[in-house]
């Protein structure tokens, strides 16, 4: 199979976990000229990543390819067996790409600019944490969101946990987590899938971070 992604996206990076856990064999590429290209749209119609060239078809949308994953490589399953304990898995993994994931993302244009606005991080800084305490109020007594094993629910705060820390670091901004989230990060991390792929995310941004100092610094 062949992945489309970007190192340090977040969608990209929920899917890598999920193919390194399935044990799938998988080419990770960039897209052809960048995911806004007519080269790309050619192969994938959204133009959006990740995407999944599954050899039968091209698959979009992170959510969609890791629950055609689950169906198609069963072991180890990613959606519990449990109706409430599947329902609470894909409602943690929605709250990540609606509510945790987009207060981030308008930080990357920032880092464009001659210096940090570190006002808007600082900003951000604080609605991650009102969301990630509302996260924490739902959570379960168990090791992870819907149970003792990793789920579709918990695959997006792998990468992206680390990213916001890191982003926000840049401006000199300490994301605030209590300790139950501290813990159920560091629960995370102790898998070897995700670890693998947090640390080759966390390269890729130290990579676009620095190219994107020169580049300001160039323009001064």
């Amino acid at each position: 199979m062949i992945l489309y992604g970007l190192s340090y996206s977040a969608y990209s990076a929920k899917v890598r976990i999920a193919l390194r856990l399935k044990g799938c064999a998988f080419e990770e590429v960039l897209p052809p000229d960048g995911y806004r290209s007519d080269a790309y749209r050619a192969l994938v119609g959204t133009g959006t990543v990740p995407a999944l060239d599954t050899g039968d078809a091209v698959l979009v949308d992170s959510n969609a390819i890791i629950e055609y994953l689950d169906e198609t490589h069963p072991a180890p399953p990613l959606l519990p067996a449990d109706p409430v304990a599947r329902a609470r898995a894909r409602a943690a993994a929605g709250y990540h790409d609606t509510r945790v994931e987009p207060v981030i993302r308008p930080l990357f244009p920032l880092f464009m600019a001659p210096a940090l606005d570190r006002g808007a991080f600082a900003a951000a800084a604080a609605l991650l944490e009102e969301r990630l305490a509302r996260l924490e109020e739902t959570l379960p007594t168990t090791r992870f969101i819907a149970g003792d094993r990793l789920s579709v629910g918990d695959l997006g705060y792998c990468w992206t946990l680390p990213m916001c820390q890191r982003l926000l670091a840049e401006a000199g901004v300490d994301l605030g987590m209590s300790d139950r989230i501290q813990a159920w990060q560091a629960e995370l991390t102790h898998i070897p899938e995700v670890q693998e792929t947090v640390n080759e995310a966390m390269a890729g941004l130290e990579a676009w971070i620095e190219e994107k100092r020169q580049a300001s610094g160039a323009a001064q």
